[in-house]
């Protein structure tokens, strides 16, 4: 399990050799250079700090809202804005999160706690198949502004439901 899923990223980011879209648009690697120094311990700090910023849980963002929750240089903090907001206006609390986590030196195990946290709606410490699809495409869509590539959410969540079918049987049934 998991071969869409990396086909997914592969279409998203073929290279990351030189002249490649990734290192072209050296988004992706201005965001590690940014976050490669964060570990669990500094992911659940923005975590925390972006909670207590939205009170009002709008899963939105304003840049002023950005430099209380990153703590970067102007500078930096620009740079993400101009990169991840919808429309110069806002950015997405939840994509903001997942970028800082992907990018971040936090062990593969430590960021699986973070994304739990941020698409468990039923807060069970368990998934639904939608909500991995929802943070699959998530995390794809981060990893496609650094490239440039289109990521559809419906096209994520079939490889998703393909794969699931091979692994349990009786959901190829159920739908």
């Amino acid at each position: 399990m998991g071969a869409g899923f990396v086909r997914s990223i592969q279409a998203v980011v073929p290279s990351v050799a030189p002249g490649s879209a990734w290192a072209q648009r050296d988004i992706g690697p201005t965001l590690r250079r940014f976050f490669g120094a964060f570990y669990n311990g500094d992911v659940w700090a923005v975590y925390r700090r972006y909670k207590n910023i939205d009170v009002e849980n709008t899963g939105w963002i304003s840049y002023e809202d950005l430099a209380e929750i990153l703590f970067l240089p102007e500078f930096n903090l620009l740079f993400i804005f101009d990169a991840f907001s919808q429309q110069n206006a806002l950015i997405d609390a939840r994509e903001l999160l997942v970028m800082v986590c992907l990018f971040s030196s936090s062990k593969l195990s430590e960021k699986c706690g973070l994304f739990m946290t941020l698409f468990d709606s039923s807060h069970s410490g368990t998934c639904t198949a939608a909500e991995v699809a929802n943070f699959a495409t998530l995390a794809l869509q981060v990893l496609g502004r650094c490239t440039g590539a289109p990521v559809r959410a419906k096209d994520v969540a079939v490889a998703m439901q393909d794969e699931l079918s091979d692994v349990l049987p009786l959901y190829r049934e159920a739908v």
